[in-house]
């Protein structure tokens, strides 16, 4: 779906309105956004490109996530260190160093929307 490159509110409106069609639930809709996930290929450097098509992804999953239930799973921390693999390698460590100060601040694992920000 070509709409992803499409980073609007239009786009996404667009975007949820074919998922909608083509599939009968969120959750279907909510395995089709971490299927997508999934499958996302490592990013190399230096692509800056890429990593704004997966910034972009990102966004649209995160907007999606107050109306498609069953993308609650993402704040998980098994599953942000598993997109975290998919960052280019000097962008990954740049998320370790914010992963450590959050740990010395003692305040919680960074959840989804945090990974989101930081890409």
């Amino acid at each position: 779906m070509g709409l992803l490159k499409l980073n609007t509110g239009e786009g996404y409106r667009q975007l949820m309105r074919k998922l909608r069609e083509r599939f009968s639930t969120e959750q279907d809709i909510a395995g089709i956004f971490k299927k997508r996930l999934r499958q996302w290929p490592p990013i190399k450097e230096p692509d800056g490109e890429k990593l704004l098509e997966f910034a972009d992804f990102l966004d649209h999953v995160q907007s999606s996530r107050s109306s498609v239930k069953g993308l609650g799973s993402l704040d998980d921390k098994e599953q942000n260190e598993y997109m975290s693999q998919k960052l280019p390698h000097d962008v990954k460590l740049k998320w370790v160093e914010v992963i450590n100060q959050r740990k010395a601040e003692k305040k919680d694992y960074p959840l989804f929307p945090d990974f989101v920000n930081f890409v």
